[in-house]
């Protein structure tokens, strides 16, 4: 019976566990909504057999990198990756580029030190059918542009 729970659930919550590190969810079948909010995690592995998932809840964690973590996940609606380390969310966006249901992206990053005096001032990015304009804050990181597109 706790086997067949676990292979049928669709939503897992895992979040302020001090998660370090992931292991395959390949049981987990069914999961279309999955939080690992406020944990440790450094990297994202272990979810791609969850080809299904709609949100995925990263926020606040110690993550550097998305390379191939995202790569099967194609049917995310909901993305949150703010408080993380990721260095460069310019860098990051063609890492998600093949997310095409994508509706909300939560990616505020976090405090950075300052940009090098040459540092590109402002920009604008997509996603797919998401436009981000981004623009360098104070602290190096970026933020909405004040027309708040």
């Amino acid at each position: 019976m706790l086997k067949t729970l676990a292979t049928s659930a669709t939503e897992i919550l895992l979040a302020h566990r001090g998660i370090e590190k992931l292991g395959s969810f390949e049981r987990f079948k069914c999961v279309e909504a999955l939080w690992l909010n406020d944990n440790a995690l450094s990297r994202i592995d272990g979810l791609e057999h969850n080809m299904q998932i709609k949100a995925l809840y990263l926020h606040t964690n110690r993550i550097l990198s998305l390379k191939g973590a995202l790569q099967k996940l194609r049917h995310i609606r909901i993305l949150t990756l703010y408080n993380n380390m990721l260095q460069d969310l310019i860098s990051t966006l063609p890492l998600m580029e093949h997310l095409h249901h994508l509706e909300e992206l939560g990616a505020l990053p976090s405090p950075q030190p300052a940009p090098p005096p040459h540092h590109q001032p402002s920009r604008s990015d997509h996603i797919g059918h998401l436009e981000f304009n981004l623009t360098a804050s104070p602290s190096g990181g970026f933020c909405r542009d004040e027309s708040g597109v």
